[in-house]
């Protein structure tokens, strides 16, 4: 269901004014809103109608509420915040992205080696050379896969002693 023009804007105004109670404020901006929409959206579902379920959700959603549901959303916004940076999400793309290419270009070579190489790359090796990527790609991958496993588990173990 779409919410009215005058509904979305009350949700980003409110957001606005609440993201400065989380601890990072642009991004809590987005998910809120996010939030607030899908809330309204069941809430309307539920017979509600739409003004009433903005004021719902504002009351259930603001920053100092005492709702169960708020504490509980409070508490993994600020966890979730707290614990997951950025850089993280980026330093593990980095690392599936790099082992896949690692894999890609030696199941690349090691097919077109098996295949005959230069004379019999047009005569057939080149499905060789296909399936040897095929089979890179997947070996780069679960190689990414076990790296990072070792990684988070290493910065567990290390979140621990701190």
């Amino acid at each position: 269901m779409s919410l009215s023009n005058e509904t979305k804007n009350k949700i980003n105004k409110f957001a606005e004014e609440q993201k400065q109670n989380y601890l990072k404020g642009d991004e809590v901006r987005d998910d809120m809103i996010i939030y607030m929409s899908d809330y309204i959206n069941d809430l309307i579902s539920q017979g509600m109608s739409e003004k009433e379920a903005f004021e719902k959700a504002k009351i259930e959603t603001a920053a100092f509420s005492e709702s169960k549901d708020n504490n509980d959303l409070k508490a993994k916004i600020e966890e979730y915040y707290k614990n997951k940076s950025p850089a993280a999400y980026e330093s593990e793309g980095l690392i599936y992205g790099g082992f896949t290419t690692v894999g890609l270009v030696t199941g690349g070579l090691i097919g077109y080696a098996a295949g005959g190489g230069r004379i019999e790359f047009l005569n057939g090796g080149w499905i060789d050379m296909l399936i040897g990527i095929g089979c890179g790609i997947v070996l780069g991958a679960g190689i990414a896969m076990i790296a990072n496993a070792i990684i988070i588990s290493i910065k567990r173990a290390m979140d621990k002693f701190n």
